[in-house]
């Protein structure tokens, strides 16, 4: 049966039927397999086989296809079986069926393609649209507004459908890692509009300018007079404040994906005004002090890589000093070819300011190394002493 769930062209299965007699069971069980895949052309096979002295017959068949779960991700699949009456449409609100593919996919084209009249019943599509208030974190990820204002009227939330709101908000209801911060910042006002997630005191703006202020007065304060603070102000307060609102809304929980891409997204404008709150954001399964300085030598400057480590060497503000050699974190990240030009005038840095141990610091990892040779001249010197390598030798 796995041959039903290849990606064998129609030409040489059809060979294959031609060759090796096919029973009615084995048919049977065939057809189900195809469609459990969402392989319509082997489908399609096993229904115009003219070899067969069973013809299919549609009373017959429509019992195998009625107990199928319907995959609303094949919806070439799905379109076909509705279009040749396989899926007895009357039945469609008896059986219950499970949507719960169809939004889960949060993929605006699959769920549009679902509400095409050419494509799929008035019964499905009445179906679909009479359900989507159980899906609503689903389709408010699609980020299509125009299918969001379709599917779900705001007027109703609370009245004709009834939900809690969210304690938490993780990264189960947030955008991918591949999304702004900005487009993240616009999705949680979409929770919060939709009644997913409590607006709270209404503050959240107050004390994030708050914090922001906070964590720019620290910048002058750690580093006084030895950098001009223009060369360190690189976005607007409006940019700022995008990510300070994430970081400053109470029910918002931020995994590590997200928390890596908004570090990544604010390293890389070369800003360095909410490093401090960056670094005294608490998380409990990560700390951000390493990822910090791993994304500045990946995607910072030297600037940023001074801002930090002046905030470690400050005893007023209650960081203690990270034992950064010791992070897989900055391992990793020397390893590659991103930001190569600054990665070496950051390492020479760190090389000068960090107290190092002196044990090999790389026993038990084991990297390709993708940089470029300035880089592994650099690592392999005897200046260096942050990251060390073991040199091999061969017999």
């Amino acid at each position: 049966m796995a041959i039903c769930q290849s990606d064998i062209d129609r030409d040489t299965f059809d060979l294959l039927c031609k060759r090796f007699h096919i029973t009615s069971s084995v048919r049977k069980d065939m057809l189900k397999w195809s469609v459990d895949s969402g392989n319509l052309h082997i489908l399609e096979s096993l229904i115009g086989d003219k070899q067969t002295n069973e013809p299919i017959s549609l009373d017959t068949d429509q019992r195998i296809f009625s107990n199928i779960p319907i995959d609303f991700r094949k919806t070439k699949m799905i379109s076909y079986l509705f279009q040749n009456d396989y899926i007895n449409r009357s039945t469609l609100s008896e059986k219950g069926v499970d949507l719960s593919n169809l939004f889960a996919s949060r993929s605006s084209r699959v769920i549009r393609s679902v509400l095409d009249p050419l494509s799929y019943p008035s019964e499905m599509i009445d179906l679909v649209r009479s359900n989507a208030h159980m899906f609503i974190v689903d389709i408010l990820l699609t980020g299509d507004q125009q299918l969001i204002d379709e599917l779900i009227a705001v007027d109703d939330i609370g009245v004709k459908y009834r939900h809690k709101p969210y304690s938490i908000i993780t990264n189960k209801q947030l955008l991918s890692e591949e999304a702004t911060m900005e487009q993240q910042w616009r999705h949680v006002e979409l929770l919060i509009k939709y009644k997913l997630l409590a607006p709270g005191d209404g503050n959240t703006l107050h004390r994030a300018k708050e914090a922001m202020a906070e964590s720019k007065a620290l910048v002058n304060n750690a580093l006084g007079a030895k950098v001009k603070v223009q060369a360190l102000d690189c976005i607007s307060d409006e940019q700022r404040l995008v990510y300070v609102k994430l970081l400053k809304q109470s029910k918002l929980c931020l995994g590590q994906s997200i928390m890596r891409s908004l570090l990544r997204e604010y390293v890389s404008t070369g800003d360095c005004m909410l490093i401090p709150l960056i670094m005294m954001y608490p998380a409990n399964l990560y700390d951000n002090r390493h990822l910090i300085f791993a994304n500045i030598v990946e995607h910072g400057t030297i600037a940023q890589a001074e801002m930090a480590m002046a905030l470690l060497n400050n005893s007023t503000i209650g960081l203690n000093h990270v034992s950064l050699y010791m992070s897989d974190e900055l391992k990793v990240v020397f390893t590659n070819n991103n930001n190569s030009f600054n990665k070496i005038d950051i390492l020479n840095y760190l090389n000068k300011v960090i107290a190092i141990s002196s044990r090999t610091l790389w026993q038990g990892m084991s990297l390709p190394f993708q940089g470029t040779t300035e880089i592994l001249e650099c690592l392999l010197s005897d200046t260096n002493m942050l990251i060390k390598l073991f040199r091999c030798r061969w017999q």
